[in-house]
């Protein structure tokens, strides 16, 4: 694992954003800790890679796929970790960063609650 960070270092962080979900996945066997240290120095050299990440992120944190095994000790212990990472990831922003960080989520969140408006209409007869 320690040769592909190394690998994956020599790269821009925007470079290699393709590979996300494969790195987010990595996270389930970082026992090393290599593959999260890896994801925050390069969410502090790029604010589109730290953008794409937290989105990654929160997308596993609303839980497994049908079919996985929700009460694995790796699941849980890989859902402790996300909720340790994310945070770390917007303590290291810039002011600018957080602020724009903070708008976008007050906008997909309130973007998110027209849908609880839109529901109970759809459901009437």
């Amino acid at each position: 694992m320690a040769y592909v960070l190394k690998a994956l270092e020599s790269y821009p962080p925007n470079r290699v954003t393709f590979f996300m979900p494969q790195q987010v996945q990595a996270l389930r066997y970082d026992e090393g800790r290599l593959v999260e240290g890896y994801l925050l120095r390069a969410a502090q050299r790029s604010d589109i890679f730290a953008h794409i990440l937290i989105w990654h992120l929160q997308d596993e944190q609303y839980g497994p796929e049908l079919g996985k095994d929700v009460a694995s000790a790796k699941n849980s212990s890989f859902q402790a970790l996300l909720s340790v990472v994310r945070p770390r990831l917007v303590d290291g922003f810039t002011p600018k960063t957080l602020d724009l960080y903070n708008r976008e989520f007050h906008f997909v969140g309130q973007v998110a609650s027209i849908s609880s408006i839109l529901l109970p209409l759809l459901l009437e007869p």
